[in-house]
């Protein structure tokens, strides 16, 4: 066909009435398609604006929890109540050194820590269940 032939038969298919409705249609689709789209991206901006303080709270709470649990391993759980003392009777204390001391515990992680004459025994592992506590 020729182009004059084929412009004549598209304006006899598509009068002035139906060409100004389909291109109105067709605008308000695009249209719609941008607005559409504009408003997914500033929705995914919202979103992560919003669950970035959200993210540094969590994280903010599991460092803390983390750091706790370390401290509250490290330290003693229950101390042993204090040894009833008899006035009259003289108290020994027996004094060991480091390797000693280190040796009264076998397989575990420990540190001394402090200054020289004031040093604490510091356990860095939890230690191993025993057979005899009938846990496994």
């Amino acid at each position: 066909m020729i182009r004059d032939e084929q412009d004549r038969l598209l304006n006899e298919i598509l009068a002035e009435d139906e060409l100004e409705q389909f291109r109105r249609t067709s605008e308000n689709r695009m249209l719609d398609a941008v607005r559409r789209t504009h408003r997914r991206r500033r929705a995914t901006r919202v979103i992560a604006i919003c669950s970035l303080p959200l993210l540094a709270a969590l994280a903010f709470v599991v460092a803390h929890h983390t750091s706790s649990t370390r401290i509250a391993s490290i330290h003693p759980q229950v101390s042993p109540p204090p040894a009833r003392v008899s006035p009259n009777k003289p108290v020994t204390v027996q004094t060991i050194n480091d390797d000693q001391l280190f040796a009264m515990f076998p397989d575990r992680q420990m540190a001394l820590v402090g200054p020289p004459g004031h040093q604490q025994l510091v356990f860095l592992d939890r230690p191993k269940p025993s057979p005899s506590n009938g846990r496994l």
